[in-house]
């Protein structure tokens, strides 16, 4: 299963070639697509909190229902609690969200598509796809 951050979600709807080019290949690695909760309600309220609310909300929206959307449950809370003890340990937090992104990758086996590879790096055992 390959996770879509936030950032690769926003560049596909931009249009952005690289992010379009890596939706593209991805059938072909037989892997199953999705994101998380966090990521949704990321990129819809970005839409919403600003004056982009219209279209683009609806088309995010519908993105969405037609991917799967992974929630927070127990293991990705516990795979969260220990991201947080070895990141605080190190000294270099990356956020609450992203830290319980990091936590859903890990408790279901998943890679995350994203840019951001040295923010996500640093949790240890996550699988990392850079576009």
């Amino acid at each position: 299963m390959i996770i879509l951050d936030s950032d690769f979600i926003i560049d596909l709807f931009n249009g952005i070639e690289a992010a379009r080019e890596k939706i593209a290949a991805i059938p072909e690695s037989n892997e199953e697509l999705a994101t998380t909760i966090f990521n949704a309600q990321e990129v819809l309220y970005g839409y919403a909190s600003t004056g982009t609310a219209g279209q683009n909300y609806q088309h995010a929206a519908e993105f969405f229902m037609e991917i799967m959307v992974i929630g927070y449950q127990w293991e990705a809370m516990e795979k969260t609690m220990a991201i947080k003890k070895q990141l605080k340990g190190k000294g270099s937090p990356i956020g609450i969200f992203d830290e319980m992104i990091g936590g859903i990758c890990l408790a279901h086996g998943a890679s995350i598509l994203t840019r951001n590879v040295e923010h996500f790096a640093k949790i240890e055992g996550l699988k990392i796809v850079k576009y």
